[in-house]
């Protein structure tokens, strides 16, 4: 999977802040945003502007706790190793 180009794969670290449930940010193929969060037994879609950068806002906050696409493929493949018996 982190092979393909347009897959950018980041280990955000168990000291970082928790999140309560996902979320997804999606661009449409015209150019309009969404965001779409799930939680426990539920799940909402938004295209409200206000909402999306809002989304938007924490996951750009997540990114920059997240190790790099580099440092995470490097771990995830040492971790493996360990594993592979």
């Amino acid at each position: 999977m982190c092979e393909r180009p347009n897959v950018n794969i980041q280990v955000f670290p168990m000291s970082g802040v928790p999140v309560a449930g996902s979320f997804a940010l999606l661009t449409l193929p015209k150019g309009d945003r969404g965001a779409y969060t799930e939680g426990f037994s539920t799940g909402s879609y938004t295209e409200d502007r206000t909402e999306v950068l809002q989304f938007q806002r924490v996951y750009d906050l997540l990114q920059q706790d997240a190790l790099s696409v580099r440092a995470s493929l490097e771990l995830m493949r040492a971790i493996a190793k360990e594993h592979d018996d």
